[in-house]
């Protein structure tokens, strides 16, 4: 038989020079692959691959990774938490950014608004009470400017005319002092003065005594009407009750009189009947 060409080794398989045949093709050590047939030497499989049926290198998949030369898929190892692959195939672990936390290994989600997150989070936190922000992957939390209070943690309202602000809470003005709305602090009346409605005004402290005698004189005059109406409505009550049952007594002594009228009557008129009959008969 004529010798007239080499033939080449097949993917995956390599030879030294002057093999005889294909069983002095050699297949490539695990983790290792020809990058096509007729090769002379076998390579690793890079890192975030590894070797399938020594054909081939194939990415492992999202979320994991492989030192080179990996022999199998069962040597792609999971990234540590907090962290992911931005690809499949990827040969490193990348931590999620602050105002992110990590997602089944395979992605970093937003924190919603009202919570932050550090570098590598595997959860958000709320923001501590007092400290909000409005959007999501936020990395921190911020105080509420004076004069103003936290609202679900998301946002800041100011704090209404009466109260201040303070550690982004509302507190009410002392007796004697008032405030606009947005205040950090209450402002202390004028001498003579006095605080009113929820310290949001200033009156005069004679004026405000003179209107509470005068409401205090009112109510009195009303409890005093009432209770007159009261013994009024009493009295008349009493009075229609005896009108009531006097009458009812009345009705039922009524019928007992004429009874006894009738009868007298009856007796009358049989006497002079029996009168009639004795002279007749003489």
């Amino acid at each position: 038989m004529k010798r007239t060409y080499c033939a080449a080794c097949p993917t995956g398989t390599f030879s030294d020079v002057g093999a005889k045949s294909i069983d002095e093709c050699n297949f490539c050590p695990e983790g290792s692959i020809t990058l096509f047939a007729g090769s002379n030497e076998c390579v690793k499989c890079k890192a975030g691959t590894y070797e399938a049926n020594r054909a081939s290198c194939v990415s492992c998949p999202f979320g994991t990774i492989s030192v080179e030369g990996a022999k199998s898929k069962s040597e792609c190892n999971q990234c540590p938490e907090g962290s992911m692959t931005l690809s499949a195939g990827s040969d490193e672990c990348t931590k999620c950014r602050a105002g992110t936390f990590e997602l089944g290994r395979s992605k970093c989600q937003l924190c919603p608004a009202g919570f932050y997150s550090e570098i590598g989070a595997i959860t958000c936190l709320s923001c501590p009470e007092g400290s909000y922000n409005s959007y999501m992957g936020s990395a921190e939390c911020k105080r509420c400017d004076p004069g103003s209070y936290e609202v679900n943690r998301t946002s800041c309202d100011l704090c209404p005319a009466g109260t201040f602000g303070v550690d982004s809470r509302c507190e009410a003005c002392p007796n004697g002092t008032i405030s606009d709305v947005g205040s950090s602090e209450c402002t202390e009346c004028p001498g003579g003065y006095i605080s009113v409605n929820n310290g949001t005004r200033c009156r005069d402290e004679k004026e405000v005594r003179e209107e509470e005698e005068e409401r205090k004189r009112e109510q009195q005059g009303v409890t005093r009407g009432n209770l007159a109406l009261y013994a009024f409505g009493a009295v008349a009550l009493i009075a229609i009750v005896f009108v009531v049952v006097f009458g009812r007594k009345n009705k039922r002594r009524r019928p007992t009189r004429s009874r006894e009228s009738e009868k007298a009557i009856k007796i009358s008129l049989v006497k002079k009947s029996n009168e009639q009959s004795v002279e007749e008969a003489l």
